[in-house]
């Protein structure tokens, strides 16, 4: 298939479409679509053992490095989709003539934690497999990271974040005198909603 429209529309449309291959878990046909990418794309490092085995072990490291802890679930999606996101990212890089859109479109995740985190990523990577992540694909792993649920967020109990939890706790406080009920773990609760909220 060619697909005819803006890049990051197509990175968007590959992450909706292995969304739903890995998620509905037909674990033939994912089993299937792997060997069968791993044919086509014969001694492409990106889809080895070794590669995966790669990512698995800097789940820890990212996480440190975010203060944050990914969802279980999303990191595992991740894991999955990462390599074939990033395949894509080669095949957008094509189109020179639309890099200007793109770079546009990034500048205001480069200020972000997670885009140092994925540089960060991106040394390693290039450390042990001597593969460069380009600009958009550092900006990719950026955004994937920011999109991911966090079960865990060391930077929601910082100052920055004062105004975010006095306006939850006023939120929490009006919906218990709706419902005339006291909730209970409002503390859990208010840090559960401050993760979200930041997500």
């Amino acid at each position: 298939y060619h697909l005819h429209a803006h890049p990051l529309n197509k990175i968007q449309y590959l992450q909706s479409l292995l969304y739903h291959i890995f998620m509905e878990e037909n674990a033939t046909f994912v089993s299937i679509l792997e060997d069968k990418m791993k044919e086509r794309l014969d001694d492409e490092c990106l889809l080895s053992v070794e590669m995966n085995q790669f990512f698995k072990e800097q789940v820890p490291l990212v996480e440190q490095d975010l203060g944050k802890k990914i969802n279980h679930h999303e990191i595992t999606f991740m894991l999955q989709v990462l390599p074939y996101l990033l395949l894509s990212c080669h095949n957008v890089e094509q189109y020179q003539e639309r890099h200007q859109d793109i770079e546009k479109e990034f500048s205001l995740i480069r200020k972000r934690i997670e885009y140092q985190v994925s540089k960060k990523l991106g040394e390693r990577l290039f450390q042990k497999f001597e593969i460069s992540l380009s600009g958009l694909e550092v900006s990719l792993v950026a955004v994937l990271l920011l999109s991911y649920r966090k079960d865990l967020d060391i930077h929601a109990e910082s100052d920055d974040f004062r105004q975010l939890k006095l306006a939850l706790e006023e939120f929490i406080w009006y919906f218990e005198s709706q419902i005339r009920m006291e909730i209970e773990n409002k503390d859990d609760l208010l840090r559960n909603l401050m993760i979200h909220c930041k997500a």
